[in-house]
């Protein structure tokens, strides 16, 4: 577990940390030393908290956060949903548009 090591990069006290993810200061000791896991939602709020993969947070990765490309903001989101909710023969004709704006830009 890397919480430590982000958490001190922040410059942040495991008291403030508390503060911030609303659990007891003993709480995130235990997570820093192992003696208690971090459930899934908190994990998931802590590496975006940090920008960095739950993979990295956890140990199991040493890639730090994901490449900025992969980012999607909500209205990205929300362009997704539209288009997903679209016929195959308009999807069809957004990704031809879509082609046409890439090859533009070359």
């Amino acid at each position: 577990m890397r919480l430590t090591e982000l958490r001190k990069e922040k410059k942040i006290s495991q008291k403030e940390f508390s503060l911030i993810f609303n659990v007891a200061q003993n709480t995130v000791s235990q997570w820093e030393t192992g003696k208690r896991s971090i459930d899934t939602e908190t994990l998931k709020k802590i590496a975006d908290y940090f920008m960095v993969t739950t993979d990295y947070l956890l140990g199991l990765d040493e890639i730090k956060s994901r490449p900025s490309h992969l980012e999607i903001s909500e209205d990205d989101i929300s362009l997704l949903h539209k288009i997903k909710n679209l016929s195959p023969d308009k999807r069809e004709i957004v990704d031809t548009v879509i082609k046409v704006n890439n090859s533009d830009k070359k």
